[in-house]
């Protein structure tokens, strides 16, 4: 973890640089929706739950990303990727989108980025990531927007068996209004 550390603290975000100078949050013709059929997310890298803890350095990031992962995936939750459409602009790699609903203010999403490279395999093709929140233009680790967002396309929909935390307590509150 340490190399990883060294290797990475006095990095520049090239993929933020780009976000932010091509306006990319404000796009919307560039980007289209990606579902599960998409040959495009087939490239996106199967991480070990060893490489997620060293992508995240550290269980505490991952934590959160579940915990985004799963409010996203309710029944009234959508988690929303994107994939760019206009691959010479990013060298023939692929760029997701991701909206994160925040967990503090209603209001707000965070829009997440992340560049993989099909070429390399595992943790190596995640070549950039970026948010919009106010620690995403890290290349330590990472936020946990980010991290659910890898988590979610990287570890959680290969297993089996993969649901939503106390899913039953979406039982148990009445719609006073249907009940009518």
């Amino acid at each position: 973890m340490k190399n990883i550390i060294n290797e990475n603290i006095n990095r520049e975000n090239e993929l933020a640089d780009n976000v932010i100078r091509n306006n990319l949050n404000r796009q919307r013709v560039a980007f289209m929706p990606l579902d599960a059929n998409n040959p495009e997310l087939r490239d996106f890298p199967q991480l070990t739950y060893d490489e997620l803890l060293l992508f995240t350095l550290g269980i505490y990031h991952l934590k959160l990303a579940k915990s985004y992962c799963h409010e996203h995936m309710r029944p009234n939750g959508v988690y929303i990727m994107e994939l760019y459409h206009r691959r010479e602009l990013v060298e023939n790699k692929i760029l997701i989108r991701g909206r994160i609903q925040s967990r503090h203010i209603r209001a707000k999403r965070y829009y997440t980025y992340l560049l993989i490279n099909p070429a390399l395999q595992g943790r190596q093709s995640l070549e950039g990531y970026y948010c919009s929140c106010i620690h995403g233009r890290r290349t330590v680790g990472s936020c946990a927007h980010i991290a659910s967002v890898v988590y979610f396309l990287s570890w959680a929909v290969y297993q089996d068996e993969f649901h939503t935390p106390a899913a039953f307590l979406d039982e148990t509150i009445l719609d006073l209004d249907a009940a009518e």
